[in-house]
């Protein structure tokens, strides 16, 4: 059971137009939207959810000068920005490594072990912000890494917030997503991508399962809408 009442409704909550259908389903004051109360409401409750987990993507806004000097160490970043995985599971680790050029990383659940090989292969210390290719990385007092991104140039970046099949991989201010990553006790540090070849075991990337980006990622709802955000959305 789950303490966050936001996915607990109340009926107050929903517009009037709902409440006779989401009244149906419930015997209090608060509601779930099982799949019944969906098919009776429409796709729209779903829709604003997906819409505020989300949030802003503001790849409609990178210059095309900027994406073409990206294109040199992230050749699939423009590609990615704005888009969602086909389920739960693909997260931050793989967005940053297929954004790189590595196959298949943008539709799996990369763990922690694979993205720290990528990480050694195919990147070097490095700290600049405005340039494309710098991986954003996030460590726990541990030293685990928890969650990753890559600057775009011209002070974007490209991150995927959470594993959830709802949270679209996003671009933001680096200086955005810096802010809004931050927790107590994890550590910031930067590496470069470089223009090496894929190594040999990153090329034929493995299917994995466990692991996550942040504290967001414990959700696994099982379908999602088939969306692509436009640059601004909300």
């Amino acid at each position: 059971m789950t303490a966050d009442r936001r996915l607990v409704p109340s009926l107050q909550s929903v517009p009037q137009e709902w409440r006779s259908g989401v009244a149906a389903d419930s015997a209090a004051r608060r509601f779930v939207w099982w799949p019944s109360t969906l098919q009776t409401c429409g796709d729209e409750p779903l829709l604003d959810f997906v819409r505020e987990e989300a949030g802003r993507s503001d790849h409609g806004r990178v210059l095309a000068t900027t994406w073409a000097r990206a294109e040199a160490v992230l050749p699939r970043a423009r590609r990615l920005a704005g888009t969602f995985a086909d389920a739960s599971g693909p997260n931050c680790f793989g967005t940053v490594m297929a954004a790189a050029g590595v196959p298949g990383a943008s539709e799996t659940q990369v763990v922690r072990e694979p993205f720290e090989s990528w990480l050694a292969d195919r990147t070097r210390p490095g700290r600049d912000d405005d340039r494309p290719g710098t991986v954003l990385v996030w460590r726990d007092q541990q030293g685990a890494v928890q969650h990753a991104a890559v600057t775009l140039g011209d002070g974007w970046a490209l991150h995927k917030p959470s594993q959830g099949w709802m949270t679209a991989r996003v671009v933001l201010p680096v200086r955005e997503v810096i802010r809004a990553t931050r927790q107590p006790g994890h550590r910031l540090s930067r590496r470069t991508v470089t223009d090496w070849p894929v190594a040999p075991h990153a090329a034929a990337f493995p299917v994995l399962r466990s692991g996550r980006c942040n504290r967001q990622c414990d959700q696994h709802p099982p379908t999602r809408p088939r969306t692509t955000l436009r640059g601004g959305d909300h």
